[in-house]
Formats: structure tokens, C-alpha cells, sequence
């Protein structure tokens, strides 16, 4: 049985890029921090571009919202890139 160790807060930055994913403009590029304060009830996911519009923000945001796992980003994922094309296989779902 794998044992995890329990997270409190935390903060990860990490690259999202996506060619061709449902719900993202095509070519999709951000640098991405998430925070995560589990006493506080905080995710919040963050886009580090400031040329980005706010519709492709929220985009982005949304799209992150509804599909990757917040234990993936807390437990970390295998690089400092996701990949939103490949992100389901990638984690098995």
C-alpha cells in the first residue's frame, strides 16, 4: 500500500501547452501556477502571461477547472509540462 503525505498548501508552476484539445484555442501556450491552501478551501490556478487576453484566461482556467486532477498537480506530475493533448492518457484516465 503507497503511503502519501498529506498536503497542506502548496504552490506549483508549470507550462500548459495544447495543439488540438476540445474547449482551447488551437496552439494554446501559458506558463501556469496553481495554489493550493487545503485549511483555507483554495485552488486557484493563475496564467503568468500578462499579454494574454482575459477570454483566453478564462479559457485556459476553465479548461484546467474541468480536467486535470488537483492530486496530480499537488503530488506532482512527471515534468513541468502538461501537455493537454495527451494529458488523459498520460495519467491513465
Amino acid at each position: 500500500m503507497e503511503k502519501r503525505r498529506e498536503v497542506v498548501r502548496s504552490l506549483s508552476v508549470f507550462n500548459l501547452n495544447a495543439n488540438k484539445t476540445p474547449n482551447l484555442p488551437d496552439n494554446t501556450s501559458a506558463r501556469i501556477m496553481f495554489v493550493y491552501d487545503k485549511l483555507n478551501n483554495i485552488r486557484e490556478y493563475k496564467i503568468l502571461d500578462s499579454a494574454m487576453t482575459e477570454e483566453m484566461g478564462r479559457q485556459i482556467r476553465s479548461w484546467l477547472e474541468d480536467n486535470i486532477e488537483i492530486d496530480d498537480v499537488i503530488h506532482g506530475l512527471n515534468s513541468n509540462d502538461i501537455n493537454a493533448d495527451d494529458y488523459k492518457k498520460a495519467v491513465g484516465s
